[in-house]
């Protein structure tokens, strides 16, 4: 990808080097030649000063550029505008009739700024957890990981000759609840989750509709039992494949929390490959 605010910098600076060369040709060739001519000394004296004028001509530069860029962040607050949804929300809890707006906001915003911190998101960390998780998952059950991102869907593919629509629907769910199982093994709030739960949560209401079951399973046919059973079985799954999931989150926070699929497998096939602990029948609807 091109980068045209550096790439135009670099421009500008080699012509202005090309132009002050060709116009001051000679001066910079006689200059040269008395640098050569005088006592060594002299020559010493003169590349002393030119190297403490570079520092310092340096360090000038980027206190300069410090204090500009702290005066332009301390004029971007000064002139930012109230987060709307604070100052209704601040105007509708119990303060005294006379108070001024500013000072209801000002009184009520640690409340506000406490409630939307990061305590109550998911962290990086565990955003690169969730979406190992889903990698480990399809991995196990015989799929394949076209790509994994932080904060994003896993892409992949389910094992191969299709199984059937039902089999497939069922690979979905269990990949789907990967990520919140790996909560539930961190012991973390389930943060994250909640478009794969209900992704799931739809398709077990249609195996349920189909009669469908999933090979091993006894329980009654309810979509909220499918569920559980699924997220039991990726519990099962994932316990035995933490290194795995480790493996993989490190490699995203190297990489820029995005990974290809062949990048993905590089990290898997360094553990001994696992045979589908769930294995489908050919069933489809």
């Amino acid at each position: 990808m091109i980068n045209w605010r550096r790439d135009l910098r670099r421009a500008i600076t080699v012509g202005l080097l090309v132009w002050i060369l060709l116009a001051y040709f000679d001066d910079l060739i006689s200059l040269a030649k008395a640098f050569v001519a005088a006592f060594p000394g002299d020559r010493a004296l003169v590349v002393s000063f030119t190297v403490i004028g570079l520092v310092t001509g340096y360090a000038l530069w980027v206190l300069i550029a410090l204090v500009f860029k702290e005066a332009v962040n301390v004029f971007k607050k000064s002139e930012e505008p109230i987060d709307l949804d604070l100052l209704h929300w601040a105007l509708v809890q119990p303060h005294k009739g006379s108070e001024p707006t500013d000072d209801i906001v000002s009184r009520l915003s640690p409340i506000w700024e406490e409630a939307h911190s990061s305590k109550y998101t998911v962290s990086i960390e565990q955003a690169r957890r969730q979406v190992a998780a889903h990698a480990a998952v399809t991995w196990t059950l015989g799929g394949s990981v076209l790509s994994i991102e932080t904060h994003r869907h896993t892409k992949m593919v389910i094992p191969l000759p299709h199984p059937g629509l039902a089999a497939a629907s069922w690979h979905h769910i269990q990949v789907d609840l990967a990520g919140l199982a790996q909560d539930a093994i961190d012991n973390r709030q389930a943060y994250n989750s909640f478009d794969e739960i209900d992704s799931a949560l739809k398709r077990a209401v249609v195996l349920v509709a189909m009669d469908w079951r999933p090979d091993g399973y006894t329980g009654p046919l309810t979509p909220s039992d499918l569920i559980t059973y699924a997220i039991n079985a990726d519990k099962a799954i994932l316990a035995e494949h933490q290194d795995v999931i480790t493996a993989i989150e490190k490699r995203l926070n190297d990489d820029d929390d995005k990974l290809n699929g062949v990048e993905v497998h590089s990290i898997l096939d360094n553990f001994r490959p696992q045979q589908p602990q769930y294995v489908h029948s050919e069933a489809g609807y």
